[in-house]
């Protein structure tokens, strides 16, 4: 069976420094491993001592798994490790780290998900767990992705969305539906739920099987059930990708096990702020949700929300009195240290008051045609674009989504039309297009 030919693994050696940056392959196409039946699903952790990586293959079709240790020194010689159910399916799937590199995941249709618990200094898995095809729902290829809290495991199915609660005692018990496709929504192709990735941004992107201008996005992945808020139409694409838009990134920031025996290279977990802010509540313009993202194991939060008011909540939602311009600084701390990030959020203000939404904000082509992009990279209050004629009648009113957004000028007659963008019911911009 050709499916099941022989594979090999090489690595090469690339200085990331040479040509000005650009990278110069110093060494390459040194065999590592050949085996019969070895798979992809490739994914990497960081080792406990916070330097070396753990890079692991599963065996395409047991339960058997490749692992290797990446340091300094080059690749080791890979170690095995049969454990587990046996996933007797080549297709189709993905593995997965959590972002703490405790807890390993691989999901094979129609096999099932296997659960696995991940020592990141010996690099030896135990406490496997398994989750049958028929207790999840499997309709199609499966994709994963972990909250940034690692509470939370998010499982799609093709047709279907699900959420484990992986501090649960029980975790296969733990099961949420969150979401069924929307198949009415294109034609002929419908969205679907495949492969998902955590974004540094702390929400989770997915793509889909089929070829569609989008991507569906869980919001607040670190929140239980429905309350994560998952729009299948979260984040429009400019143009139209299939199902390999999604790349394998392994956690980068994420440090030494403190104080474990493999701590051994004197580094620490010197924590690194990082957050940012959505606009959940329609009827409260001045409310502003923040979510922090950061990385290296803080233990404590200490939010200012530049208006005198301050929260030590890891999430804290916060209403403010009028619109104005607020430096926003979130202070994270742990035993080893703290960090401080300041943003400026600019609540309800034009951009005439605040020039970096102008470049934030663009429209084309124009002149129009038959239809009009709107791209927006700053996350607005639940964004509003409105298209007047020159007599100043209302036209179109559209709700935006970031990313790209496309709108269809077919119908428009030759002539001048006018438009603005509101942001909580401001205006924020406005401007001139023309139909040639």
């Amino acid at each position: 069976n050709p499916y099941f030919a022989g594979q090999r693994y090489y690595y090469s050696l690339i200085d990331a420094a040479e040509n000005g940056g650009l990278g110069k392959v110093m060494d390459k196409n040194h065999l590592i491993l050949e085996d019969s039946a070895v798979g992809g699903y490739i994914s990497a952790v960081k080792h406990a001592n916070g330097r070396d990586w753990w890079v692991v293959s599963p065996h395409r079709v047991s339960n058997k798994y490749f692992i290797f240790l990446v340091t300094p020194e080059g690749v080791m010689p890979p170690k095995e490790q049969v454990i587990g159910d046996s996933l007797p399916w080549p297709c189709c799937g993905m593995t997965l780290f959590s972002p703490n590199g405790e807890k390993y995941f691989r999901s094979t249709t129609p096999s099932g998900l296997q659960m696995l618990d991940f020592d990141r200094c010996t690099g030896i898995f135990s406490n496997p767990v398994f989750i049958p095809t028929d207790s999840i729902g499997f309709s199609g290829p499966a994709g994963l992705a972990a909250s940034h809290d690692n509470h939370f495991l998010y499982v799609s199915t093709n047709k279907f969305l699900f959420q484990y609660d992986l501090l649960a005692t029980d975790i296969p018990s733990s099961k949420v539906f969150l979401a069924q496709i929307d198949s009415t929504y294109y034609n002929p192709e419908k969205g679907t739920f495949h492969h998902a990735r955590l974004a540094p941004d702390g929400k989770i992107y997915m793509v889909s099987l089929n070829y569609v201008p989008e991507m569906a996005v869980v919001n607040f992945p670190e929140r239980p059930g429905l309350a994560s808020r998952v729009d299948q139409h979260g984040y429009q694409l400019p143009v139209i990708f299939g199902n390999d838009l999604i790349f394998n990134f392994p956690h980068y920031r994420l440090g030494p096990i403190d104080g474990s025996e493999c701590d051994t290279l004197g580094l620490d977990n010197y924590p690194l702020a990082n957050f940012r802010w959505d606009f959940e509540d329609t009827l409260s313009p001045f409310q502003v949700t923040f979510t922090e993202v950061s990385s290296y194991e803080p233990t404590a939060w200490h939010w200012d929300f530049g208006d005198f008011q301050t929260s030590s909540e890891r999430y804290p939602v916060h209403t403010y009195s009028q619109p104005g311009v607020y430096q926003v600084c979130l202070r994270v701390s742990n035993a080893y240290g703290s960090d401080t990030l300041c943003r400026t959020l600019y609540l309800g203000v034009s951009s005439t008051e605040n020039q970096q939404l102008q470049t934030a904000i663009e429209l084309f082509p124009n002149p129009i045609q038959d239809i009009l992009w709107i791209s927006m990279e700053v996350n607005f209050n639940h964004p509003k674009f409105r298209l007047y004629d020159q007599y100043g009648r209302l036209l179109r009113e559209e709700t935006l989504r970031p990313g790209i957004n496309e709108l269809s000028t077919v119908t428009l007659p030759t002539g001048m039309y006018f438009w603005e963008l509101l942001s909580g019911g401001v205006r924020i911009e406005a401007g001139k297009l023309v139909k040639g």
